[in-house]
Protein backbone atom coordinates (compact mmCIF):
# COMPACT_ATOMS: atom_id res chain seq x y z
CA UNK A 1 0.00 0.00 0.00
CA UNK A 2 1.36 3.64 -0.89
CA UNK A 3 2.70 6.00 1.90
CA UNK A 4 -0.44 7.85 3.20
CA UNK A 5 1.91 10.93 4.50
CA UNK A 6 2.91 13.28 1.71
CA UNK A 7 6.16 15.75 2.13
CA UNK A 8 5.33 18.78 -0.08
CA UNK A 9 8.71 20.17 -1.04
CA UNK A 10 9.41 23.48 0.26
CA UNK A 11 10.74 26.30 -1.34
CA UNK A 12 12.66 28.73 1.34
CA UNK A 13 11.97 31.94 -0.68
CA UNK A 14 8.06 31.72 -0.74
CA UNK A 15 4.98 31.47 1.31
CA UNK A 16 3.41 29.13 -0.45
CA UNK A 17 4.12 26.09 -3.18
CA UNK A 18 1.92 26.32 -6.32
CA UNK A 19 1.61 23.32 -8.56
CA UNK A 20 0.15 22.58 -12.22
CA UNK A 21 -0.57 19.26 -12.89
CA UNK A 22 -1.55 17.42 -16.43
CA UNK A 23 -1.58 14.11 -17.09
CA UNK A 24 -3.47 10.59 -18.11
CA UNK A 25 -5.77 10.63 -14.95
CA UNK A 26 -6.03 11.64 -11.52
CA UNK A 27 -4.94 8.32 -9.67
CA UNK A 28 -3.22 9.48 -6.53
CA UNK A 29 -3.32 7.95 -3.10
CA UNK A 30 -5.36 8.70 -0.42
CA UNK A 31 -3.04 11.25 1.57
CA UNK A 32 -3.05 13.93 3.85
CA UNK A 33 -0.09 16.68 4.95
CA UNK A 34 0.46 19.65 7.14
CA UNK A 35 0.04 21.98 4.20
CA UNK A 36 -3.27 23.48 3.93
CA UNK A 37 -4.40 22.88 -0.23
CA UNK A 38 -6.48 24.80 -3.08
CA UNK A 39 -7.68 22.62 -5.91
CA UNK A 40 -9.29 23.84 -9.16
CA UNK A 41 -9.63 21.09 -11.01
CA UNK A 42 -9.61 22.30 -14.49
CA UNK A 43 -10.15 19.06 -16.68
CA UNK A 44 -11.34 16.00 -15.35
CA UNK A 45 -14.08 14.09 -13.62
CA UNK A 46 -14.61 11.17 -10.98
CA UNK A 47 -14.31 10.81 -7.43
CA UNK A 48 -13.57 13.29 -4.61
CA UNK A 49 -12.37 11.67 -1.25
CA UNK A 50 -11.86 14.03 1.70
CA UNK A 51 -12.43 12.93 5.45
CA UNK A 52 -14.59 10.05 5.06
CA UNK A 53 -16.74 11.40 2.82
CA UNK A 54 -16.80 10.55 -0.67
CA UNK A 55 -18.55 12.24 -3.55
CA UNK A 56 -18.68 12.98 -7.65
CA UNK A 57 -16.64 15.95 -8.63
CA UNK A 58 -16.33 17.18 -12.16
CA UNK A 59 -14.49 19.65 -14.38
CA UNK A 60 -14.31 23.30 -12.49
CA UNK A 61 -14.65 22.03 -9.20
CA UNK A 62 -12.75 24.37 -6.25
CA UNK A 63 -11.64 22.59 -3.32
CA UNK A 64 -9.87 24.18 -0.14
CA UNK A 65 -8.75 21.35 2.50
CA UNK A 66 -7.47 22.10 6.09
CA UNK A 67 -4.00 20.81 7.48
CA UNK A 68 -3.97 16.82 8.07
CA UNK A 69 -7.49 16.12 6.28
CA UNK A 70 -7.08 13.28 4.10
CA UNK A 71 -8.18 13.63 0.54
CA UNK A 72 -7.17 12.42 -3.10
CA UNK A 73 -9.36 12.32 -6.67
CA UNK A 74 -9.50 9.46 -8.53
CA UNK A 75 -10.63 10.16 -12.15
CA UNK A 76 -13.01 7.95 -14.11
CA UNK A 77 -11.75 5.81 -16.95
CA UNK A 78 -13.31 6.05 -19.84
CA UNK A 79 -14.08 2.88 -21.82
CA UNK A 80 -11.95 4.10 -25.23
CA UNK A 81 -9.20 6.34 -24.13
CA UNK A 82 -8.44 9.96 -25.65
CA UNK A 83 -6.40 12.81 -25.64
CA UNK A 84 -8.67 14.79 -22.65
CA UNK A 85 -5.53 14.90 -19.69
CA UNK A 86 -6.74 15.70 -16.30
CA UNK A 87 -5.82 18.77 -15.27
CA UNK A 88 -5.19 20.56 -11.80
CA UNK A 89 -4.11 24.01 -10.59
CA UNK A 90 -2.88 23.43 -6.97
CA UNK A 91 -1.89 25.56 -4.02
CA UNK A 92 -0.57 24.89 -1.18
CA UNK A 93 0.73 26.64 2.26
CA UNK A 94 1.50 26.15 5.96
CA UNK A 95 -1.20 28.06 8.38
CA UNK A 96 1.46 28.80 10.99
CA UNK A 97 3.13 31.51 8.23
CA UNK A 98 -0.09 33.16 9.26
CA UNK A 99 0.16 32.56 13.11
CA UNK A 100 0.88 34.44 16.37
CA UNK A 101 1.00 38.09 15.51
CA UNK A 102 -0.20 38.42 11.90
CA UNK A 103 -3.61 37.10 13.23
CA UNK A 104 -3.67 40.63 15.68
CA UNK A 105 -3.41 42.31 12.45
CA UNK A 106 -7.47 43.41 11.61
CA UNK A 107 -6.75 43.19 8.14
CA UNK A 108 -5.72 39.26 8.44
CA UNK A 109 -8.32 38.08 11.10
CA UNK A 110 -10.65 36.44 8.16
CA UNK A 111 -7.78 34.19 7.56
CA UNK A 112 -8.32 31.89 11.34
CA UNK A 113 -11.82 31.56 10.67
CA UNK A 114 -11.28 30.46 7.44
CA UNK A 115 -8.37 28.37 8.17
CA UNK A 116 -10.91 26.64 10.82
CA UNK A 117 -13.23 25.67 8.61
CA UNK A 118 -10.97 24.51 6.02
CA UNK A 119 -10.72 21.46 8.30
CA UNK A 120 -14.19 20.03 7.34
CA UNK A 121 -13.05 20.92 3.35
CA UNK A 122 -14.66 24.08 1.50
CA UNK A 123 -16.35 23.36 -1.84
CA UNK A 124 -16.48 27.05 -3.70
CA UNK A 125 -18.79 27.74 -5.52
CA UNK A 126 -20.57 30.90 -7.68
CA UNK A 127 -19.40 33.89 -8.40
CA UNK A 128 -16.30 34.15 -6.72
CA UNK A 129 -15.13 30.80 -7.95
CA UNK A 130 -14.33 32.23 -11.11
CA UNK A 131 -12.65 35.49 -10.00
CA UNK A 132 -10.08 32.89 -7.93
CA UNK A 133 -9.65 30.64 -10.68
CA UNK A 134 -8.26 33.84 -12.47
CA UNK A 135 -6.02 34.71 -10.21
CA UNK A 136 -4.45 31.16 -9.50
CA UNK A 137 -1.64 31.41 -11.84
CA UNK A 138 1.77 32.66 -11.02
CA UNK A 139 3.97 33.76 -13.18
CA UNK A 140 7.59 32.28 -13.15
CA UNK A 141 9.20 35.36 -12.03
CA UNK A 142 11.29 36.83 -9.55
CA UNK A 143 8.89 39.20 -7.91
CA UNK A 144 7.75 36.89 -4.91
CA UNK A 145 6.01 40.38 -3.09
CA UNK A 146 3.50 40.49 -6.04
CA UNK A 147 2.76 36.66 -5.87
CA UNK A 148 2.45 36.93 -2.06
CA UNK A 149 -0.40 39.78 -2.42
CA UNK A 150 -2.15 37.67 -5.34
CA UNK A 151 -2.09 34.94 -2.60
CA UNK A 152 -3.38 36.89 -0.12
CA UNK A 153 -6.13 38.41 -2.52
CA UNK A 154 -7.17 34.62 -3.28
CA UNK A 155 -7.47 33.82 0.27
CA UNK A 156 -9.74 36.91 0.75
CA UNK A 157 -12.04 35.75 -2.44
CA UNK A 158 -12.53 32.14 -0.52
CA UNK A 159 -12.71 33.96 2.81
CA UNK A 160 -15.58 36.35 1.34
CA UNK A 161 -17.65 33.55 -0.63
CA UNK A 162 -21.12 32.94 0.32
CA UNK A 163 -21.93 29.92 -2.44
CA UNK A 164 -19.42 27.10 0.08
CA UNK A 165 -20.34 23.71 1.31
CA UNK A 166 -18.95 22.28 3.93
CA UNK A 167 -17.26 18.73 2.88
CA UNK A 168 -17.30 16.61 5.90
CA UNK A 169 -18.08 18.35 9.24
CA UNK A 170 -18.05 15.02 11.21
CA UNK A 171 -14.30 14.46 10.32
CA UNK A 172 -12.88 18.19 11.46
CA UNK A 173 -14.96 17.45 15.05
CA UNK A 174 -12.63 14.61 15.95
CA UNK A 175 -9.59 16.02 17.89
CA UNK A 176 -7.39 13.46 15.55
CA UNK A 177 -3.91 13.69 17.18
CA UNK A 178 -1.11 12.75 14.25
CA UNK A 179 -0.59 9.22 15.23
CA UNK A 180 -5.02 9.24 15.28
CA UNK A 181 -4.62 10.54 11.58
CA UNK A 182 -2.29 7.81 10.16
CA UNK A 183 -3.85 5.19 12.13
CA UNK A 184 -7.38 6.24 10.22
CA UNK A 185 -5.42 7.06 7.24
CA UNK A 186 -4.28 3.11 7.12
CA UNK A 187 -7.19 2.26 7.19
CA UNK A 188 -9.17 4.28 4.66
CA UNK A 189 -6.79 4.19 2.57
CA UNK A 190 -6.58 0.32 2.03
CA UNK A 191 -10.71 0.76 1.49
CA UNK A 192 -10.07 3.47 -1.10
CA UNK A 193 -8.12 0.93 -2.97
CA UNK A 194 -9.54 -2.09 -2.15
CA UNK A 195 -13.28 -1.56 -2.18
CA UNK A 196 -14.07 -3.61 -5.49
CA UNK A 197 -12.36 -6.76 -3.78
CA UNK A 198 -12.99 -8.59 -0.92
CA UNK A 199 -12.57 -6.89 1.96
CA UNK A 200 -12.03 -8.17 5.59
CA UNK A 201 -12.88 -6.96 8.49
CA UNK A 202 -10.12 -8.77 10.35
CA UNK A 203 -7.82 -6.90 7.47
CA UNK A 204 -9.18 -3.94 8.58
CA UNK A 205 -8.84 -4.30 12.33
CA UNK A 206 -5.48 -5.44 11.67
CA UNK A 207 -4.36 -2.49 10.43
CA UNK A 208 -5.55 -0.35 12.74
CA UNK A 209 -4.15 -2.27 15.43
CA UNK A 210 -7.67 -3.06 17.18
CA UNK A 211 -9.49 -6.18 18.12
CA UNK A 212 -12.60 -6.47 15.57
CA UNK A 213 -15.05 -5.20 18.26
CA UNK A 214 -12.62 -1.78 19.49
CA UNK A 215 -12.43 -1.15 15.30
CA UNK A 216 -15.99 -1.08 14.46
CA UNK A 217 -17.11 1.02 17.79
CA UNK A 218 -13.88 3.06 16.56
CA UNK A 219 -15.02 3.20 12.48
CA UNK A 220 -18.36 4.47 13.38
CA UNK A 221 -17.35 7.01 15.74
CA UNK A 222 -15.19 8.33 12.75
CA UNK A 223 -17.70 8.04 10.00
CA UNK A 224 -21.13 7.57 11.65
CA UNK A 225 -21.40 4.65 9.52
CA UNK A 226 -20.29 0.91 9.82
CA UNK A 227 -17.29 -0.11 7.63
CA UNK A 228 -19.60 -2.37 5.62
CA UNK A 229 -21.99 0.67 5.03
CA UNK A 230 -18.87 2.40 3.67
CA UNK A 231 -17.58 0.17 1.22
CA UNK A 232 -20.99 -0.74 0.06
CA UNK A 233 -21.63 3.24 -0.55
CA UNK A 234 -17.82 3.19 -2.56
CA UNK A 235 -19.21 0.11 -4.65
CA UNK A 236 -22.73 1.60 -5.40
CA UNK A 237 -21.35 5.24 -6.34
CA UNK A 238 -18.44 3.35 -8.58
CA UNK A 239 -21.40 1.02 -9.79
CA UNK A 240 -22.94 4.27 -10.86
CA UNK A 241 -20.34 5.62 -13.02
CA UNK A 242 -19.99 2.60 -15.14
CA UNK A 243 -23.67 2.48 -15.53
CA UNK A 244 -23.17 6.22 -16.73
CA UNK A 245 -20.09 5.80 -18.68
CA UNK A 246 -19.96 2.58 -19.97
CA UNK A 247 -21.79 -0.15 -22.28
CA UNK A 248 -21.26 -2.55 -19.70
CA UNK A 249 -23.71 -5.04 -19.38
CA UNK A 250 -25.17 -4.73 -15.84
CA UNK A 251 -23.85 -8.09 -14.81
CA UNK A 252 -20.46 -6.80 -15.88
CA UNK A 253 -21.13 -3.49 -13.67
CA UNK A 254 -22.24 -5.64 -11.10
CA UNK A 255 -19.16 -7.57 -10.97
CA UNK A 256 -16.67 -5.12 -11.32
CA UNK A 257 -17.84 -2.92 -8.35
CA UNK A 258 -17.28 -5.99 -6.41
CA UNK A 259 -20.70 -7.46 -5.29
CA UNK A 260 -20.72 -11.64 -5.96
CA UNK A 261 -24.18 -12.04 -7.62
CA UNK A 262 -26.56 -10.04 -8.93
CA UNK A 263 -29.79 -10.20 -6.43
CA UNK A 264 -27.86 -8.46 -3.75
CA UNK A 265 -26.43 -5.89 -6.15
CA UNK A 266 -29.83 -5.01 -7.37
CA UNK A 267 -31.45 -4.86 -3.94
CA UNK A 268 -28.24 -2.52 -2.76
CA UNK A 269 -28.64 -0.64 -5.46
CA UNK A 270 -32.35 0.32 -5.44
CA UNK A 271 -31.69 0.49 -1.56
CA UNK A 272 -29.10 3.26 -1.82
CA UNK A 273 -30.74 5.01 -5.18
CA UNK A 274 -34.35 4.09 -5.62
CA UNK A 275 -34.17 3.09 -8.73
CA UNK A 276 -33.16 -0.45 -9.98
CA UNK A 277 -29.41 -0.57 -12.14
CA UNK A 278 -31.25 -0.42 -15.38
CA UNK A 279 -33.90 2.38 -14.46
CA UNK A 280 -30.62 4.58 -13.39
CA UNK A 281 -28.87 3.78 -16.82
CA UNK A 282 -32.41 4.87 -18.62
CA UNK A 283 -32.17 8.26 -17.01
CA UNK A 284 -28.55 8.71 -18.92
CA UNK A 285 -29.37 7.59 -21.88
CA UNK A 286 -29.14 9.95 -25.53
CA UNK A 287 -32.34 10.37 -27.07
Amino acid sequence: MKEVLEHIPQNNDNSFVYRYFCMPKFDGSYHFHSELELTYIESSSGKRFVGSNISEYTEGELVLIGSNIPHCWKSNVPEEPDDKYAKAKVLQFRSDIFETNNFQISELKFLKNLFQKSSSGILIKGKIRGEIVKKLYFKNSDNSFQNFIQFLEILYLVAQSTETELIDSQFSSLDFTHKETERFNRVFSYIVENFTNDILLNDLSELAHFTTTSFCRYFKQITKKTPIEIVMEFRIKHACNLLKTSEKSISEVCFDSGFGNLSHFNKEFKKSTRLTPFQYRQMFLKC
